[in-house]
């Protein structure tokens, strides 16, 4: 894809899916490229403020996605840990019933 700079400002040009993926400082007047793969990729121009996008930008909306998966997973297990004694005593409970 390539990106030109109409303005009189430097721009941060982003593609991104769930984060950024590609980025580029564009300078006024220049055009540059972004080489990517032929997909689907939200595009954002901003002021260039002097810093580019960190690791974290690009981990976090992973991290924090998968690390939710995980969390609902956990307290479903958790939950069966919790629940799995009370349904065995339950059952037991009732075979006792039926046995007197």
């Amino acid at each position: 894809i390539s990106v030109r700079n109409k303005t009189g400002v430097e721009l941060l040009v982003t593609l991104s899916q769930v984060g950024p993926l590609h980025w580029k400082r564009v300078l006024p007047g220049e055009t540059q490229t972004i080489t990517c793969g032929k997909v689907w990729f939200t595009v954002d121009a901003k002021l260039w403020d002097g810093h580019e996008p960190s690791d974290w930008d690009v981990a976090k909306p992973f991290v924090v996605g998968i690390g939710g998966a995980i969390g609902i997973v956990g307290a479903g297990a958790a939950f069966a840990v919790v629940a799995a004694p009370l349904v065995a005593g339950a059952a037991a409970a009732a075979a006792a019933a039926e046995g007197a």
